[in-house]
């Protein structure tokens, strides 16, 4: 694999589907870093098992510390970051899936003999599981390495989920009345002590 760049060297390597394992990779194209300015052509693989698209063939290991030049930014070069947001948010969305238990619904509705929970992680914020979700999405879009991506992914689901919020409180509101804006004063929507 020579296509990366010539004044780089670097040595590629194929590797299996990170998200199914498979081996069966169709490379699509040659592509530049176009937002940071890195030197050279990367491979974009789709994995002909799952549909994931990836960069395959890829740099190898010992050979990434010469890919990147000294002021790329460090959250792209460390994928923990992304990771541990996407984990974080997983483990508060289910927290407050397992908190409302029966009363959890995908559509906004309140069911017959529903009440506010105020425990769990429902002590501190109003709708966290959209705080999971959120945290999930930012993840997903900072694991691109790219501040646009980053944006595409999660800025309109941000504000569907900010406009969901706001219906969702209009039902609460109606059907608990001074209960839930009492419960509204003692909390946040998202992010405990801010918003």
């Amino acid at each position: 694999m020579t296509e990366v760049s010539a004044t780089l060297a670097l040595e590629l390597e194929a590797v299996p589907c990170p998200l199914c394992g498979g081996r069966d990779i169709a490379t699509l194209g040659w592509l530049g870093d176009v937002s940071l300015g890195v030197p050279g052509t990367f491979p974009l693989a789709r994995c002909r098992g799952c549909g994931l698209l990836h960069q395959n063939p890829r740099v190898r290991d010992d050979d990434l510390p010469r890919a990147y030049p000294d002021n790329y930014p460090p959250h792209t070069r460390d994928a923990e970051m992304p990771r541990m947001l996407r984990r974080a948010g997983t483990a508060v969305r289910w927290a407050a899936i397992f908190t409302l238990k029966s009363y959890f619904t995908v559509n906004v509705s309140i069911l017959e003999g529903q009440r506010i929970v105020r425990h769990g992680v429902y002590r501190v914020i109003r709708h966290p599981s959209y705080t999971g979700l959120l945290l999930r999405y930012l993840g997903f879009g900072l694991a691109f390495a790219n501040w646009l991506s980053a944006a595409l992914i999660f800025l309109p689901l941000c504000a569907a989920t900010l406009y969901r919020i706001r219906v969702e409180e209009v039902a609460l509101r109606e059907r608990f009345g001074e209960e839930y804006l009492s419960y509204a004063r003692a909390t946040k929507r998202l992010i405990p002590g801010v918003y």
